[in-house]
């Protein structure tokens, strides 16, 4: 936690010196000129100049989100992920199954590095994650809405997959570690490794992997996750039908947050219930990495002879816990980043200096 908290600075100095150079480069690149406030080359620049603007105030707002949800729920993931993996009902390492019995079971054994196990890698994935997202989901909504204006959900739908998949080619690895990180104490994992040697942080971890499994063990689980962008597709469209109809309401009263956190948590809770088997077998096989369950089928094979139905939602409630406050903090977050980004960006704006003077 403290190690979370130190970071923050950081991150904020980041997104500040992000916002100066945007608008330096995006001065440079337009070779804007000054009159009131900014006056661009051609009208196409100015076009291209708010596109451009635009994806990276998403990728940035989105990459801030994500690392305050990630910060704020990671003990509950380690948990979730070691619930998931688990055989049947007693977990190595564990206890009885109840949330705060359970975290304060790994706390006692592992201390705070235990409930922060994979902190690392989700930091680390959360860069390409959203920032992939956002920019490729606000994109492709932006197009489909041109071409099928009457069909809002299955937009939202489309928008939502198409930004699940970039953000899951481009963070899978780092998922991979995050969860081989969380779960190594349990003997499960340990098996697996090529020496048995546990890995001694997110950077070994990725390059062990790397090293000892090629590329096929650092897109392990790949084939579930991509079944598990039906989770996307289900929640955004749900959260922005609620976003507009509370924006309608409260866009200029005291309640705009408090609905917007109200809105992500319901579609959450609506996806997670619908996909939440996925997560199960996704687990398995980046625990397992290659030679283990490597197969989609395989790991549900697997899952479903160890406990049936009932093992397909191992940690379900714990995951619960875990996202629906993760999401009711990052989709009102990034609403909130997006806004004062923009207002910073706009405020410098009128402050950057002229190439002529």
């Amino acid at each position: 936690l403290l190690m979370a908290v130190k970071w923050l600075p950081f991150s904020a100095a980041v997104g500040i010196a992000f916002v100066h150079l945007l608008v330096l480069e995006g001065h440079r690149e337009h070779k804007l000129g000054w009159g009131r406030g900014l006056v661009y080359a051609s009208p196409e620049a100015q076009r291209k100049w708010n596109e451009t603007r635009s994806t990276l105030l998403d990728a940035t707002a989105g990459a801030m989100s994500g690392a305050v949800a990630s910060t704020i729920t990671c003990p509950l993931d380690v948990l979730k992920t070691r619930l998931q993996v688990q055989r049947g009902r007693n977990a190595p390492g564990m206890g009885p199954i109840g949330v705060g019995k359970s975290v304060g079971k790994i706390f006692q054994k592992e201390g705070i590095k235990g409930l922060y196990a994979g902190w690392g890698p989700s930091l680390l994935a959360l860069l390409p994650n959203w920032a992939a997202y956002f920019p490729v989901y606000t994109a492709t909504k932006n197009y489909l809405s041109e071409k099928m204006p009457d069909r809002p959900t299955a937009v939202h739908s489309l928008a939502a997959v198409s930004g699940g998949a970039a953000s899951l080619l481009a963070s899978n690895p780092c998922w991979v570690a995050k969860t081989r990180l969380q779960t190594q104490a349990l003997a499960l994992s340990i098996a697996r490794n090529a020496n048995g040697v546990p890995y001694k942080g997110p950077f070994d971890c990725i390059r062990r992997i790397a090293k000892e499994e090629g590329l096929a063990g650092l897109y392990s689980g790949l084939s579930a996750s991509i079944f598990g962008l039906l989770h996307v597709g289900i929640q955004f469209p749900i959260y922005e039908a609620l976003k507009t109809r509370m924006n309608d309401t409260h866009a200029n009263s005291n309640g705009y947050i408090g609905s917007l956190v109200g809105a992500s948590a319901l579609s959450k809770l609506i996806a997670a219930s619908c996909t939440y088997p996925h997560e199960v077998a996704r687990s398995y096989m980046q625990v397992a990495g290659v030679g283990g369950l490597a197969g989609l089928r395989k790991a549900c094979r697997h899952v479903y002879r160890e406990d049936g139905l009932r093992g397909f939602y191992r940690g379900y409630v714990t995951s619960l816990c875990r996202t629906i406050p993760g999401s009711a903090v990052t989709l009102p977050s990034y609403e909130v980043f997006r806004r004062g980004l923009e207002r910073l960006v706009e405020g410098r704006d009128q402050k950057v200096p002229s190439e002529n003077g």
